[in-house]
């Protein structure tokens, strides 16, 4: 049995979800998005990280059944990991999961090809805590049951013209707005937290492009500071209104 891990690059890969296609496109032909729709999840059912934390050896054992069944010997599942930090508890639980898979019928150890996304929008952060991830990850998981090759790098290249827009280069747009806003909101003495206005610029956007709307490059401070009046002039008005 072998399984592909995109691992880190939520850079990348968050806060709006790539889609199968795009997921496609960057990892190859050979590999195949994991889903798996009967199991209850937190987030994106394509992004596995909230699959692969879960303490649960029959949980790990179906989905390795599943694999098993559904995927063809010449395209490997494909987990994706946006979000990894080199955190005991969390290597240990996914070392857990990958050694359930074994518990497989077929009973065949697991292979695991790591991936890793190659771009100038990677941080030298995310990079370290990539690396150290899989090392950690690849001590953690039993030799005879779990084995990892050699971690291959996907390089990504971003469009730069206008008017282009794909998950990617929307994914950079919104988390330069966000960094921004929250720059905008802090002269006004208020403080939110990153994953906060992430999501509310993510949120903004997609009822924009529902309304045929685009946000225009290189006028980004111009949008978060709109944002920043809208945010601060919703606040005012529900306290008048509770008040």
């Amino acid at each position: 049995m072998q399984i592909a891990m995109l691992i880190g690059g939520s850079e990348i890969l968050t806060p709006s979800p790539l889609s199968p296609q795009e997921l496609q496109e960057i990892c190859g032909q050979g590999y195949t998005l994991f889903s798996a729709p009967w199991v209850p999840q937190a987030d994106n059912q394509m992004y596995n990280g909230d699959l692969m934390l879960r303490d649960d050896a029959r949980l790990a054992a179906a989905v390795g059944c599943a694999i098993d069944c559904e995927y063809a010997p010449d395209h490997h599942p494909l987990f994706v990991l946006p979000d990894v930090s080199f955190d005991a508890d969390q290597v240990t639980l996914i070392a857990r999961f990958l050694d359930g898979l074994c518990a497989a019928p077929s009973g065949d150890a697991l292979r695991v090809v790591p991936m890793v996304l190659d771009s100038l929008h990677i941080s030298a952060e995310d990079v370290t805590a990539q690396s150290r991830f899989i090392d950690a990850l690849a001590k953690s998981v039993d030799p005879s049951r779990v084995r990892f090759s050699d971690t291959i790098a996907k390089h990504i290249k971003v469009p730069t013209s206008e008017g282009t827009e794909t998950s990617v280069l929307r994914n950079l747009a919104i988390r330069d707005i966000a960094e921004i806003l929250i720059g905008q909101l802090a002269q006004s003495g208020v403080r939110i937290a990153r994953d906060d206005a992430q999501k509310k610029v993510a949120r903004l956007w997609r009822k924009m492009a529902d309304a045929s709307m685009q946000i225009c490059a290189y006028r980004h401070a111009v949008f978060a500071a709109r944002m920043a009046d809208m945010i601060l002039l919703d606040l005012a008005q529900n306290v008048r209104v509770k008040g």
